[in-house]
């Protein structure tokens, strides 16, 4: 419904923007004093700033410009509104119009915490991070949205890689707003690139008990545990722990997709890839992407060479998505194994002419063409594939099979000489083709390297 877009908004800021928009659209100039304007603007703000999460439509853009016009228009040196201007610049990345601003504000009223909130937000897109933790700091003096100026002076440390500071500022900001998700997310990721999972689960482990209720808690919790786990040889312990954690997250939000994946993850680790599944197959009422859920499934049956079960599932994939080139590929990996390999080799050409930017489509592929014997029309495909290639050498590695396998011996030792030259390392052609070995001009050749 239309007026969705003002859940969470009371009666009057309601009142105020239909007002505005009602006017606008009659061609009326209906009088709003500063704050009201102030009002008006700030909502469409944050329309913007909710909708730049996902796509920001032209429509937000206009309405912010259009509101912005029309206050100054009636009031043309009122701070707060040349502050909304600044914004608006900021968010057009128009940063040296925003500054402008900002600095002439700064310069009249020095203590306005929220010019100086302003300047740091500028200074951090402007990868200036000092100049911004400088501003933040002196937002932080009026003691309001702490959370979010911490968590912002902790992303700045990190940028700088001064990692402990950056750890303190996600700690304060936690302390500060229990609801602060980035900075719990970011204090969780910090820890693990610290080598800190320990200290991690001792944080979280006591933040749940403060705030038991945090979804995002708990599931931090379950990170710092997987953390711990891969950093301790797969510590099992760890795992069952991570997973119980992830539990208590969907007990609080049963919608937490994040959650329902790395349940999953651990329950891999754990080898028990049925659970795994069972815990996928869970998550598709709410993944955003369920053909990329229905991809992970079949890669697990796969990986239990149970084709036939990884086909089904895959399928299911491409009909969700049928511009889902890696399911392709890997339903013509099914088809293939399962020996059905005209439906295989259609396959295999279906996903290339979609993805033929990556090089895993050409080479299984040409895989397939070897394994069949069909060495002219394997090294016909490579010679198409090495053009735009990202690592030409696996490339070359198929060509020289196929120069071999052919007697195309001119050939063969111009890719092996260019490998050579390359520096790459020749021992995979042997294990690809054993019986060169027994060829004493091309070991002389790879033994010369």
């Amino acid at each position: 419904m239309k007026n969705d877009r003002f859940k969470g908004y009371d009666a009057e800021v309601r009142r105020l923007v239909l007002d505005f928009e009602a006017g606008q659209r009659q061609g009326l100039q209906h009088y709003f004093d500063p704050d009201e304007m102030e009002i008006i603007i700030d909502f469409y703000l944050d329309a913007l700033d909710n909708t730049a999460r996902k796509t920001t439509l032209p429509s937000d853009t206009r309405r912010l410009e259009r509101s912005i016009a029309y206050a100054e228009r009636l009031f043309p040196d009122a701070p707060g509104i040349r502050l909304r201007k600044a914004h608006l610049y900021s968010i057009q990345g128009r940063y040296d119009q925003a500054m402008r601003i900002l600095h002439e504000l700064e310069h009249i009223e020095p203590d306005n915490t929220d010019v100086q909130y302003a300047l740091g937000t500028i200074y951090s897109a402007l990868d200036q991070p000092r100049k911004a933790i400088q501003y933040y700091m002196q937002a932080a003096r009026d003691g309001y949205q702490l959370g979010t100026i911490y968590g912002n002076m902790g992303d700045e440390y990190y940028r700088m890689g001064r990692l402990e500071d950056a750890l303190r500022y996600y700690k304060k900001s936690a302390a500060r707003n229990a609801s602060e998700e980035r900075s719990l997310h970011n204090l969780e990721a910090t820890c693990d690139e610290l080598n800190m999972n320990a200290e991690a689960i001792d944080f979280f482990k006591h933040f749940v008990r403060q705030n038991p209720y945090s979804h995002i808690g708990w599931f931090c919790l379950g990170r710092a545990y997987m953390g711990f786990a891969d950093r301790h040889d797969g510590d099992h312990g760890s795992y069952v722990e991570a997973i119980e954690a992830f539990r208590f997250a969907l007990t609080i939000d049963s919608r937490y997709f994040d959650a329902y994946v790395l349940i999953a993850e651990c329950q891999q680790a754990l080898h028990d890839s049925m659970a795994a599944v069972a815990t996928l197959r869970e998550s598709l009422n709410c993944a955003a992407d369920a053909a990329n859920v229905l991809f992970s499934i079949a890669t697990i049956y796969m990986g239990q060479d149970n084709y036939q079960t990884a086909s089904i599932y895959l399928q299911q994939a491409t009909e969700r998505d049928p511009y889902f080139s890696e399911a392709w590929l890997k339903l013509a990996e099914c088809h293939e194994a399962l020996g059905y390999l005209d439906d295989a080799e259609a396959l295999y050409q279906r996903s290339l002419g979609m993805n033929e930017e990556n090089d895993e489509f050409w080479l299984l592929y040409a895989d397939f063409l070897i394994a069949r014997q069909r060495y002219d029309e394997a090294s016909a495909l490579m010679q198409r594939g090495i053009v735009n290639a990202d690592y030409p050498h696996a490339f070359n590695l198929r060509l020289a099979l196929c120069y071999y396998r052919t007697g195309q011996r001119n050939m063969l030792f111009n890719t092996l000489i260019d490998c050579i030259h390359n520096g790459d390392n020749l021992n995979e052609l042997l294990n690809l083709c054993p019986e060169m070995q027994n060829d004493a001009e091309v070991m002389n050749l790879i033994d010369c390297r």
